[in-house]
């Protein structure tokens, strides 16, 4: 581990897996969920579980002792609206412009009255759930669906930051229980009912996102208590290559496996998978890819959607054509991705700070449209 510029201890394989998580979401979702010959990630909306749990983890490393001794509530909300909402206003302007121009038919399957669009333009920049459950198949953020769990993040920080600054370790403590105990139960009767656990970003399945955000952000702040220094010695040092490829593979595990697969990955896997990315065993060699990956990886998670949903069109063609379109737009992503964090999500972020006396205190772990997508 490494600090970074606020003094906190950077940690590079937590950055790489999350970067990991995320293209294997814009994979998911540009390949259609599982359509045609190309290799699909069937778990791959099992990243929203996974961005969550290091979002808790990462919030209470940095923020928990501030908040408990001088920080107010307001300050974090700053600090964390800061960090995310430059980047959430990109992808609510890339999803107008979409859906503007394909309501003027250059895409068949699209017939939308484009004042909805305003409308939907309207209630993104307010994060607010668009409230028609008959106009855009009942999404609660048509023009950026991911923006859904930036949404939840955002209360779920709230509700986290304000526990802290009532400076009860009981409270605390008791509503880490609840939200594990209700948020998994939760999750376990909707992935029975569904038989995977895929939904949260539409009106009908909003009390499931609820429930799956809360539990998997308060796993990470349970992770972040037990992560004590002495602890983390003694933890095994493995590779993060090892931990990228069993992320991978549980992203790309066949769609046979059932929900039970799903809960077992969420309450089990990922939290592993976690506390031995603490122990943070990054070679010099991988370092730097690591990062550059964590970097990358919210822009690419709000801004895939938007901007390249029609690659899922794409069918009917041979597997080699599918791999190489699929390849060359992934890649268009991931430089789209860097150039709008480098020259535009950092200087905005820069100036607002600057504005507002605000210091950066850590990068945001969003996730992924990998809630119902479409």
């Amino acid at each position: 581990m490494e600090p970074d510029k606020a003094g906190h201890q950077h940690i590079a394989a937590l950055d790489g897996l999350r970067g990991i998580a995320a293209f294997a979401v814009v994979w998911y979702h540009m390949t259609g969920q599982a359509h045609g010959g190309v290799s699909t990630p069937f778990h791959g909306y099992l990243a929203v579980d996974f961005f969550l749990i290091l979002s808790g983890l990462v919030v209470a490393r940095a923020y928990e002792t501030k908040l408990r001794a001088h920080m107010t509530l307001l300050r974090f909300v700053k600090i964390r609206l800061i960090r995310l909402y430059p980047m959430i206003l990109l992808g609510i302007a890339c999803g107008f412009a979409s859906k503007l121009v394909a309501s003027y038919h250059f895409s068949p399957a699209v017939d939308i009255d484009r004042s909805r669009i305003f409308i939907a333009a309207i209630f993104g920049l307010l994060l607010i759930p668009y409230p028609d459950k008959q106009t855009f198949g009942g999404a609660l953020f048509p023009l950026d669906i991911p923006l859904w769990t930036l949404m939840l993040e955002v209360w779920v920080n709230i509700l986290y930051a304000a526990i802290l600054v009532l400076k009860s370790r009981t409270i605390l403590f008791g509503m880490t229980i609840l939200a594990i105990t209700l948020g998994s139960g939760a999750d376990i009767v909707f992935a029975i009912k569904q038989h995977y656990l895929n939904g949260g970003s539409d009106l009908s399945t909003l009390s499931t996102g609820i429930a799956r955000i809360g539990c998997a952000f308060f796993i990470g702040v349970a992770l972040h208590h037990l992560l004590t220094p002495s602890r983390v010695a003694v933890l095994p040092s493995i590779p993060f290559p090892v931990l990228a490829l069993s992320l991978l593979g549980i992203m790309f595990m066949g769609p046979a496996f059932d929900w039970p697969f799903d809960i077992l990955a969420v309450l089990v896997l990922f939290p592993a998978i976690v506390v031995l990315g603490v122990k943070d065993r990054t070679g010099r060699r991988w370092r730097k890819l690591a990062i550059f990956a964590g970097a990358v990886s919210y822009p690419v998670y709000v801004l895939h959607e938007p901007t390249f949903a029609h690659f899922a069109h794409i069918k009917h063609l041979p597997a080699v054509v599918e791999l190489a379109i699929f390849s060359a737009a992934f890649g268009a992503i991931v430089a789209v991705s860097y150039a709008a964090s480098r020259f535009y999500d950092e200087p905005v972020r820069h100036w607002l700070n600057r504005r507002l006396q605000t210091k950066p205190r850590v990068p945001a772990f969003a996730p992924t449209n990998g809630g119902k997508p479409t």
